[in-house]
């Protein structure tokens, strides 16, 4: 990553730095494996990911490395686990140059096809939705090259050009899952607006002929037949041609799949499924005779009105659970949309009646410090000092490795107003980090998980003018403060991984 940021600046000590990455991940052949020691398959991954990384700077040599790792002997490792490696690496890069992302995305494709380039080609779509659709059409031609197609990788790539009409068309990235007999698979009975025709008969066309295939896993025999059946609508309404294909490769394996996979009522079902209004499942959980599934029913509601910003009907339905413990979660998370969303509208008042009602925690630390936002950008000096005060009081009181960057985000809005105390509060970030226990930094998720029963829903944890980021806490005193105290005071970081995201951020903004 150094070696990444150093590229514009200085490329001999740049490819100095790629090359000695390229030379740490070492293991002795034969040796026996050890508890915190690289393996052969650990050695291999990492060069992947290195490689993936120079791909950003400099295509050839990425090339050139590649070629000579697959000369050599990778035992224990798939040319798949490689490909895995360098799609995290594009899937990284998308925010910043997703065309490069794509090209990295497309190198993957020479060691076969991983079904994560699903959410990568998704994402991709929402950046640039041609050069998505190119990708997906390479995808396609490696797939249909490839002597074996796992049928849950095909099911997945049917999911860029169809959707399932239990899931809202304004989500793109979501995906809905539907058993057919035994057989649990992605829905993909409905079309997603706005796909090429070209494009869906191309995937149309790749599944046709992987269907065709003879396969001898029982399971795979199951899933290419459930998949074949879901399509035969498809190809029906818009590619006419196929359907002679994959209905004949369908029907010549009825014979090898159980019986409740060719009754034709499960996948009547499916097409046929019309979802229920609001007003007929708040019926069917008042009428529930079973104080638990009614429960679920509200809880689901409940959840449903929260993401659509409307929080009284939440409020309504939250009152209605009978489980203690999840209704005032539930009122508390109501209370925080509230005073976000009054936040969104400006009404600092509002907002403020609403962070003092919370319960000291996460929740009401998130809402003062986006009070606090706002009235340092509108020039209240003296209130701004105050709602900070009140988000690292309530930020003391999270017991979770979340409570280091509340602070470090306090500490962040403090240098628009007092260096000396921002100063101060990012030292006292640093220790909060360093106590935290091996491995929860990088665990961390910016929602509140509430749970009734079996069923839980993660309610995300945003408020205007907060960015709850390790780097971006860094920025202002980069930009703005002292850098050699801020560089001396972050060296002090005990954890690894942070200590040298530290640093990458550190030499990129010196370097700009």
């Amino acid at each position: 990553q150094l070696a990444t940021v150093l590229w514009k600046h200085d490329q001999p000590y740049a490819r100095q730095l790629f090359s000695k990455a390229l030379d740490l991940p070492v293991v002795e052949r034969g040796a026996k494996p050890e508890k915190n020691k690289l393996t052969l398959r650990d050695v291999t991954e990492l060069r992947s990911k290195i490689i993936a990384q120079i791909a950003r700077c400099d295509t050839a040599l990425a090339e050139r490395l590649a070629k000579e790792d697959a000369q050599r002997d990778a035992e224990g490792t798939s040319s798949i686990d490689k490909s895995q490696a360098t799609l995290e690496n594009a899937y990284e890069l998308i925010n910043d140059d997703y065309k490069k992302a794509s090209d990295l995305a497309a190198s993957s494709l020479k060691g076969g096809v991983s079904p994560f380039i699903v959410q990568l080609l998704k994402e991709l779509r929402r950046k640039d939705e041609p050069v998505a659709n190119a990708l997906f059409l390479q995808t396609l031609q490696r797939l249909a090259s490839e002597p074996f197609v796992d049928g849950n990788t095909l099911l997945l790539l049917g999911t860029y050009v169809f959707t399932s009409p239990r899931i809202d068309q304004s989500e793109p990235l979501a995906m809905a899952m539907v058993n057919v007999g035994r057989v649990s698979l992605p829905d993909i009975t409905a079309e997603r607006s706005g796909v090429p025709l070209q494009v869906v008969r191309a995937y149309l066309a790749a599944a046709a002929g992987i269907l065709s295939r003879q396969v001898a896993d029982p399971t795979q025999k199951q899933l290419y037949y459930v998949t074949g059946q879901l399509l035969l609508p498809m190809a029906q309404k818009l590619a006419p041609d196929l359907v002679p294909i994959i209905g004949a490769a369908t029907q010549a394996r009825a014979a090898e799949v159980p019986p409740a996979l060719t009754n034709q009522s499960a996948y009547q079902q499916l097409s046929n499924y019309t979802p229920k209004g609001f007003e007929e499942r708040l019926r069917e959980a008042e009428e529930s005779p079973n104080a638990e599934v009614r429960d679920l029913r509200y809880f689901t509601l409940t959840y449903e009105r929260w993401n659509g910003h409307d929080f009284i009907a939440a409020r309504a339905l939250a009152a209605k659970i009978s489980d203690d413990n999840a209704r005032t979660q539930l009122e508390v998370i109501i209370d925080f949309g509230e005073g976000a969303q009054a936040l969104e509208k400006q009404d600092l008042a509002a907002a403020g009646v609403k962070a003092r009602k919370l319960p000291q925690g996460i929740e009401r630390s998130f809402l003062w410090l986006g009070i606090g936002d706002s009235a340092s950008r509108t020039g209240d000096i003296y209130r701004a000092h105050e709602y900070l005060d009140e988000a690292l009081k309530a930020a003391a009181s999270v017991s979770d490795a979340r409570r280091p960057f509340l602070v470090l985000a306090a500490a962040s809005q403090l240098t628009r107003l007092d260096s000396v105390r921002a100063n101060a509060t990012l030292v006292e970030a640093v220790k909060e980090f360093n106590k935290q226990e091996d491995n929860a930094l990088g665990r961390i998720q910016w929602q509140q998980k509430i749970t009734i029963g079996m069923l839980s829903r993660s309610f995300p944890l945003k408020v205007k003018g907060v960015a709850i980021n390790f780097d971006h806490g860094l920025l202002p005193f980069l930009t703005d403060g002292d850098t050699r105290y801020t560089v001396n005071t972050i060296s002090q970081l005990t954890d690894e991984r942070l200590l040298s995201r530290a640093l990458v951020t550190m030499a990129t903004i010196m370097l700009k």
